[in-house]
């Protein structure tokens, strides 16, 4: 897992003992050189994913809920954030960025993000850094650090938790999209906020049942 995370850094050639840490206007400056090598070369996915999604469902008849979140996590905006957030963490990265790059590719509910604003605002004013205890608080240093002092039990549990649920849902694509199936678990929060926002794209022929 840990090899597989820093693959960014490795395409890129970096390495984390080159991430600087501190608060220095040096570190910075250097932080921010090391996530725009990490964008060099890589290509942008401007399709809508959500709207493919819906083509597909489309042709089998199959009318997906509303979506409440966006369209394309890919987006350059969201992936250049992303970059930052890999070598910097979140105190490179003001709340304020982040928000307007959700709301530059963000297709769901304004209230959502609204909720999520003001939930910020508030924790701040209770003295509470939301950022701070975020995975990345302090980049993918610190997100590997975190799983390298994690209990090994819980975290192949977890693992393997996420695998199961991926592959039960590629199989129910892949043999039972039917109408229902797929209505519920497009409808659920689960659905919406990993599957779809993941960029999982239905298989060639979705929506046709297989002889037994």
């Amino acid at each position: 897992m840990i090899r597989t995370i820093q693959l960014p850094l490795r395409q890129a050639g970096i390495t984390l003992a080159q991430i600087p840490q501190g608060d220095s206007d040096a570190a910075f400056e250097a932080r921010q050189d090391l996530a725009e090598r990490l964008l060099r070369g890589r290509r942008a996915i401007g399709r809508d994913l959500d709207g493919l999604l819906r083509d597909h469902a489309g042709t089998a008849g199959i009318a997906l809920p509303e979506l409440r979140t966006v369209s394309n996590p890919f987006d350059a905006t969201l992936i250049g954030i992303g970059a930052r957030l890999l070598t910097g963490g979140t105190a490179d990265v003001s709340s304020e960025e982040l928000t307007d790059a959700w709301r530059s590719v963000w297709t769901g509910p304004p209230e959502q993000l609204d909720r999520i604003t003001d939930a910020h605002l508030a924790a701040d004013q209770a003295g509470t850094d939301l950022h701070a205890i975020s995975p990345l608080a302090h980049g993918l240093p610190g997100l590997v650090r975190a799983l390298e002092q994690a209990d090994a039990r819980l975290l192949c549990e977890a693992v393997l938790a996420c695998t199961k649920a991926s592959s039960t849902l590629m199989k129910l694509l892949k043999e039972r999209a039917d109408v229902e199936l797929l209505t519920v678990l497009m409808d659920d929060v689960m659905w919406d906020q990993w599957v779809r926002a993941g960029g999982v794209a239905p298989p060639v022929g979705w929506g046709r049942r297989r002889s037994p």
